[in-house]
């Protein structure tokens, strides 16, 4: 059985993301957050992404912080006990 049908409420889900270094410059920054949201909620995009099995959300920097906090709420205690480190 899938691990969904076996553990009530699991959920893993993939995700893309462009993150800049700490400190690229404000004007940058949004410009690039703009033209990435731009971007992944352009008809053709979503066309593309979604014939691909991908759903595109194009999401702000507070929405991908929260996404991010969400993200270890959720792995970030298996993560820490597999003893897994970012490269």
């Amino acid at each position: 059985p899938t691990v969904s049908a076996t553990v009530p409420g699991f959920e893993a889900v993939g995700w893309f993301t462009l993150i800049g270094p700490r400190a690229l410059p404000e004007p940058i920054a949004t410009r690039l957050q703009q033209a990435a949201v731009e971007a992944a909620r352009d008809p053709a995009v979503v066309s593309r992404l979604r014939a691909l099995g991908a759903e595109p959300v194009g999401a702000t920097g507070p929405e991908l912080a929260a996404m991010l906090r969400a993200a270890d709420a959720n792995w970030g205690e298996a993560a820490r006990a597999a003893q897994l480190t970012p490269n």
